[in-house]
C-alpha cells in the first residue's frame, strides 16, 4: 500500500520530520518513503509498504510520538510506488 498524508499542527521547527523519519527507520524498516515540509506549515508523509498498513504508522506517529503537536491528519492520495530505496527526509 502507499499512500501521502498531510499533518497540520505545531509539526515544523520542533523535529518533527527528524523524528518521523528515526522513528520509521527504527520501527518499519521496510517502509519506504518521505517526510516534508510545505510551505503553509504543514508535513507531507508519503509511505510506501507491503508488509505494514499506512494507517498503522500514522496512528502511531499521531498517538505516541508527537500525539501534543499534531491537530489532524488528513489523507493526500497514492504516490507511485518504487520510486524510493528506503524512507528519507527532503
Amino acid at each position: 500500500m502507499n499512500m501521502c498524508y498531510i499533518v497540520k499542527g505545531m509539526v515544523q521547527g520542533v523535529g518533527f520530520r527528524y523524528t518521523v523519519y528515526r522513528f520509521i527507520n527504527r520501527e518499519y524498516p521496510s517502509v519506504k518513503g518521505y517526510v516534508k515540509n510545505l510551505h503553509d506549515g504543514t508535513v507531507r508523509i508519503c509511505l510506501d509498504s507491503d508488509v505494514y498498513s499506512t494507517d498503522d504508522i500514522i496512528f502511531a506517529i499521531k498517538n505516541v510520538i508527537f500525539s501534543g503537536y499534531i491537530r489532524e491528519i488528513n489523507n493526500d492520495g497514492c504516490f507511485l510506488s518504487g520510486q524510493y530505496n528506503g524512507f528519507m527526509i527532503e
